[in-house]
């Protein structure tokens, strides 16, 4: 009898917290709180839909979280109506400082440059466009941006 009322309270005890603990908030990653911060940008083109009859495109890439980066890469996937995968393009280092006169975003701004509509692709078709960098306190970067053919 003593060993059933010792196990009777051991588990009245214990019970309690076996339940899912999902009211405590534990980080992924305690580390997370000193890693540095990352930048933030995005990227825009206008017009958006594009058409052959537009002469420019204008490229707008905007940083937001104070945290400068360089672009390595700017990617250019082409799919048609159906989503099926037609060609890739990749800029240059020398089409990207072209593009935005440098590979190097200062934090907290907004960098404009106009490209020369080469769009030959029919209605339907669409783009995704990719830039990839790395920002100044070494982190990888990327953002996607869709651009449609009309």
């Amino acid at each position: 009898m003593f060993k059933l009322c010792k196990f009777l309270l051991l588990f009245s005890i214990l019970l309690p917290g076996c339940g899912d603990n999902t009211d405590i908030p534990f980080p992924t990653n305690p580390l997370d709180k000193f890693a540095l911060p990352m930048t933030a940008f995005s990227l825009t083109i206008t017009p958006n839909p594009i058409s052959a009859s537009d002469p420019t495109q204008v490229w707008t890439i905007t940083e937001t979280n104070g945290v400068s980066f360089d672009v390595e890469q700017i990617l250019l996937k082409t799919y048609d109506q159906n989503d099926n995968f037609i060609e890739e393009e990749s800029f240059t280092t020398s089409e990207i400082r072209t593009l935005f006169e440098s590979t190097y975003f200062p934090p907290d701004t907004s960098i404009t440059g106009t490209r020369d509509n080469n769009i030959a692709f029919p209605t339907g078709y669409w783009i995704l466009i990719s830039i990839i960098g790395i920002d100044e306190n070494q982190n990888p970067v990327s953002t996607a941006y869709i651009l449609n053919i009309q």
